[in-house]
């Protein structure tokens, strides 16, 4: 069955920077090696689709980490960032065409970069961001050419590593809030050495970004939810049930049931709760006063907990780095070269405090710190007991809490990363005087490592907590969860802090020779050929705290490790078909063949290739398109990391009011653990997120992709100033690795509206409390990594250039866009016929990402002499949520069904003084304030999509650049 979606943000490919519009023609430009390729040519003439943006257009955006441009151009996805809180990890990953950031490769001048964490990709704000020249984005397969990871394409940063004189950079920012600050120092010197004959460059950088707290801003100060509001579907407060004084339902489903309906064994009971003023108990039970002396019931919503004011919306950073380039021509022919560069991160992630959802403690029946008439209750609950628990002076009651007074939980995160290597290249002579021509080798390895800890405050112990909540020795219990103000010394035996290091390491040696080897008619045959051996490792020690999962909220979490070695073999030609002198103008063709053997039995041997055509009918018009077949290898992550929890917003399907009303739905709900009382309750989900137990496995076989490109450069010999780009991809990743299901949303559809089987893989991975079919630690939702079906995507990518002497200056333009036109996910293997068309949508069905239709970046600047300015507009197309788009439901029964098109303008300006040593300069982004949408349910986090929309709202930055 095919499941409509409205269209998805893919990404666009981007181009260079506006200003200069006007190249020179191909004919006239020298050859060089081009991301995508191996071999060197005239940078327009590639059959792969590539898009570059220059240091000076980043520059201008103020953007003090590379992510924050980079996130915001089409053809990326917003992803998590370093400023992510919950989920986030603290680096700046990207995602190219919303396919995930496993299947983005990340290069550095045209080499693999270092890699933190077991999933092996990138923090790319440790990529030097004062030595950026260029990004050079290929926005389609590229694992002929560069190996497993590049099924979505590659991001290549290319450095300044030719650096002759002294330039510093000091930048602070802030919003017009006034609680968001931040500001850079970098610092860079090169020298030439040796007449010229060698150069080298030192870089250093130090950043700093403070926090951001949810309730700093009006949308996201109070967790939000779909709801009822004046009979129509509003947003309501979602904020929890597990509060300081404590929330006790204390009776399961089964117990409540009989209570109500008047149950004579619970007649006693019944009268209890009357003189303890609990009469009419409901399934959200009671809470008590401040003191805990006196109970009463719960109000909903207003004794709810607002969780929103301790959860950072920007986490702070501090980062400082050192990078380091060399290189030497030990003679005509040969330049040694070396690099290295170090950084630490350090981020702090911030929640509110630890709490427990509803699980059943013992408790003494005459537990001193509550009423009389709360004991009578304790009391008559012990004689319902039965077997060795009947009246044996302790009772089981379920309640929930929030530990306040421990404080909020933070999780400090420390990482170094280290690369260092080099090699040599140059070039051979030539074979004769037509074969075997213009022949160059280069050879290098490089290592890598990063060494990562993190250490996890604020947790409370389940086993003391247990223990502290009963009698000792006939004193008075450790521990009082009736109503707020636990004593010091309960707070420091509960309290428990857990601590994890992690290392990773990658060792790369590659080598590689190119040659035109023989003349044809119209150019050379041009071949390249290479070895290349990777070796990759992570592993994780967390303490005997983590281990043991006595963390209430963790499950256990046991040391880790696991290694992947590859070697490859490739080789790549060019074969000119037809000169530019033809009748039908310049024709040439391309093609690569990679074959890569790992040490893994699901993988063994793949085999990767590409093919491709060049054609300029007519001087100004490039024609190109290409075949590509791309492999992925499972990472490190997908098949050694072991099991690891989280809690994300989700919806428990059996918690609507829409799964009592379908008698199928509802049947199947109790089949998998539900009491027949809670089915459609809210109740059973007490708060917007669920209990997740994501997972590896080791079973997993890599992904394959195959890639449609084709598309078309236009720079007309009338218009020199003018350019126009458009390319057409079609992206199919068959096998793809992802969670079962492909999200949490994707299990409970699969089960409740799709399979409808108790017994299927996705009913069964939804694990409940036996108890009230609650959905809570222990008890989660299983989303072990599998193979999934497939997920594919097209779409097309646009640029526009155009530059004119204007008003004594130049005027620029430049437009970049992406149109998606679909992006389909098959959730399973067996069900080929059931997609998910997430183009156009946003929710949790899809992964929670944001995918509109259009995606655009448009930028006009003018410069004259040593003044410089450009106004920028943003703009992110409407989306529909995938409940509505995927799942089928009206739009009038849900809260915010669409999120409208957004459009924000940015703002900069620069001037140069002393000849342009001194370039003073600033800027605001989103120039007129715009405050992102609010959400629900379908929320990523914060009530809404903070790595997509701008969170902080408008941001101004200031700086100076001074050069020697």
């Amino acid at each position: 069955m095919l499941r409509a979606a409205r269209g998805p943000a893919a990404p666009p490919a981007s181009a260079s920077a506006p200003a200069k519009v006007s190249e020179a023609p191909a004919a006239e430009a020298a050859p060089i090696v081009v991301t995508g390729s191996r071999i060197a040519r005239v940078a327009e003439e590639s059959s792969t689709p590539v898009s570059s943006v220059g240091r000076e257009e980043i520059e201008s955006t103020g953007a003090l980490a590379l992510e924050d441009f980079l996130t915001r151009q089409p053809q990326f996805a917003g992803g998590r960032t370093s400023r992510s809180n919950n989920p986030g990890t603290g680096k700046a990953e990207i995602d190219l065409r919303s396919l995930g950031t496993g299947r983005n490769l990340v290069l550095v001048n045209g080499r693999r970069y270092v890699f933190s964490g077991s999933y092996q990709t990138t923090d790319i704000n440790t990529i030097p961001a004062a030595l950026v020249e260029r990004v050079d984005v290929v926005t389609g397969g590229s694992s002929a050419v560069y190996g497993s990871d590049a099924i979505a394409g590659v991001t290549n940063f290319i450095l300044r590593t030719d650096f002759d004189g002294v330039e510093g950079k000091v930048q602070y920012g802030g919003d017009t809030a006034g609680d968001s600050t931040s500001y850079s120092v970098d610092l860079t010197a090169g020298t030439n050495f040796a007449g010229g004959r060698g150069n080298i460059v030192l870089s250093g950088n130090y950043y700093n970004r403070g926090a951001v707290t949810q309730a700093d801003r009006a949308y996201s100060s109070i967790p939000l939810a779909d709801g009822i509001v004046d009979g129509a579907p509003g947003l309501i407060s979602r904020a929890a049930t597990s509060t300081p004084n404590g929330s006790f339902p204390m009776l399961t489903a089964a117990q409540l049931a009989k209570l109500q309906s008047g149950t004579p064994a619970y007649a006693n009971l019944a009268a209890a709760l009357d003189a303890a003023g609990l009469s009419g108990l409901t399934s959200l039970g009671f809470t008590f006063d401040g003191a805990g002396s006196d109970a009463r019931m719960f109000r909903d919503p207003e004794d709810r907990y607002n969780f929103a004011g301790y959860n950072y919306l920007q986490i702070p950073e501090e980062r400082k780095g050192l990078s380091g380039f060399g290189h030497f021509d030990v003679s005509d022919n040969v330049t040694l070269y070396g690099e290295g560069s170090w950084y630490r991160t350090q981020v702090t992630m911030q929640l509110a405090p630890t709490t427990h959802g509803v699980a059943a403690y013992l408790f003494d029946v005459d537990n001193p710190y509550v009423s009389p008439e709360m004991q009578e209750v304790f009391h008559q609950l012990d004689l319902l007991e039965t077997g060795a628990n009947a009246n044996n002076g302790q009772v089981s009651i379920r309640f929930a809490r929030r530990f306040e007074e421990i404080g909020p939980r933070n999780v400090y995160i420390n990482t170094d990363t280290l690369r260092i290597g080099g090699g040599l290249k140059g070039t051979l002579p030539d074979a004769g005087d037509s074969f075997l021509r213009n022949n160059r080798f280069d050879v290098f390895y490089f290592y890598g490592e990063a060494k990562g800890s993190s250490d996890l405050t604020g947790m409370v112990s389940r086993s003391a907590y247990t223990a502290g909540l009963l009698s000792v020795d006939g004193a008075a219990p450790l521990v009082n969860p009736f109503g707020y103000g636990m004593s010091d010394a309960a707070v420091e035996a509960l309290t428990i802090n857990t601590h994890n290091e992690s290392f990773s390491s990658l060792h790369t040696a590659m080598g590689t020779l190119s040659s035109d080897v023989v003349p044809l008619p119209a150019g050379p045959l041009s071949v390249a050929l290479g070895a290349e051996w990777r070796k990759a490792y992570d592993e994780s020690n967390p303490d005997p705290a983590q281990q043991s999962g006595d963390a209430i909220g963790q499950d256990p979490f046991y040391p880790t490790s696991g290694g992947i070695e590859v070697f490859e073999l490739f080789g790549e030609t060019r074969l000119p078909l037809l000169s530019e002198d033809s009748a039908v103008g310049r024709l040439t063709a391309n093609g690569a063949l990679r074959y890569s053997h790992y040490n893994l039995t699901g993988a063994g041997n793949v085999w990767t290739w590409l093919g491709g055509l060049e054609w300029s009918p007519v001087p100004g018009l490039e024609l190109r398109g290409q075949w590509q077949h791309a492999v992925r290898a499972p990472n490190i992550g997908e098949l050694f990391s072991g099991q690891y929890s989280d809690s994300p917003s989700a919806q428990d399907t059996c918690a609507l009011a829409s799964a009592a009303a379908d008698p199928v739905v509802r049947d199947l709900c109790i089949a998998t653990g539900v009491p027949a009382s809670m089915v459609g309750q809210a109740a059973l989900q007490p708060t917007s997120r669920l209990d997740v137990l994501y997972g590896s496995n080791p079973d997993l076989k890599p992904e394959s992709s195959n890639t449609l490109s084709f598309g078309a450069t236009l720079r007309p010999e009338a218009l020199p100033e003018f350019f126009l780009k458009v390319d057409y991809f079609n992206i199919e990743v068959k096998d793809a690795i992802a969670p079962l299901g492909s999200s949490v949303a994707g299990i409970f559809d699969l089960c409740y509206n799709v399979l409808q089987d108790a017994e299927s893989a996705p009913c069964l991975a939804i694990r409940r409390d036996p108890e009230d079919g609650s959905i809570g630690s222990p008890y989660s939702v299983e989303a072990f990594n599998t193979n999934i079906g497939k997920i594919a995507t097209s779409g097309i990518d646009f640029q526009l250039g155009w530059a004119h002497d204007l008003a004594g200056g130049e005027v620029s333009l430049d437009l970049r866009g992406t149109w998606l036109h679909s992006y389909d996910v098959t959730p399973m293997q067996d069900l080929p016929d059931e997609v998910n068309q997430c183009a156009g949508t946003f929710g949790a069905l899809c992964g929670y990402e944001v995918r509109p239709k259009f995606k655009t970046v448009t930028r006009l600047g003018w410069s004259s002499g040593a003044f410089n300015a450009a106004l920028q507009h943003r703009y992110i197309g409407p989306v529909t949520d995938d409940r509505i788009a995927v799942g089928g439901g009206a739009e009038a029964n849900y809260a915010v069904p669409v999120l409208h098109s957004r459009s924000y303008f940015d703002l900069s300006a620069s001037y140069e003084i002393a000849d342009g040593k001194l370039t003073l300069y600033g800027g605001v982004n989103n120039l007129f304030d715009t405050q992102p949408q609010m959400l629900g349910t379908s929320q990523q986090q914060a009530n809404s999509y903070p790595s997509t929309y701008d969170a902080l709202g408008a941001e101004y930055f200031v700086g100076a650049k001074v050069r020697f």
